[in-house]
């Protein structure tokens, strides 16, 4: 019996080299900035895509130190309940005011992720 390597090493190489590049790569919530804000909210909606299960949000918020709470179901407001409520404060400086960064994941009746929103907030 004769077993063949199912990658290459090449392949794996060029797997580790894009592991490497991707996490040099990632800005990290204590990182974010005016500058960079746009790109933050598309590694947000990379890493929490649409039908991800509510533990695994709530995990990915805790592992990556972005303060949040959860939002229940609210009957008597139902589009603002059963969400998740992020904030990164201070991410600049603009036109003499320093913004925050709103995140809200919101969830279906299954848990599962339906909508991620980020509003600036200038104080």
């Amino acid at each position: 019996l004769i077993l063949m390597p199912t990658q290459s090493a090449n392949a794996q190489k060029q797997d580790a080299a894009e592991t490497t590049e991707a996490s040099s790569e990632r800005i990290l919530p204590s990182d974010v900035t005016m500058d960079n804000v746009e790109a933050f909210q598309e590694q947000v909606r990379r890493d929490v895509p649409l039908g991800t299960a509510k533990a695994d949000v709530e995990a990915y918020l805790t592992r990556w130190d972005i303060p949040h709470q959860f939002i229940g179901p609210r009957p008597s407001d139902p589009p603002l309940g059963n969400s998740f409520y992020g904030l990164l404060e201070d991410i600049g400086y603009y036109h003499g005011f320093t913004p925050s960064l709103n995140i809200r994941i919101f969830l279906d009746d299954t848990n599962r992720v339906r909508e991620v929103r980020f509003r600036l907030i200038v104080f």
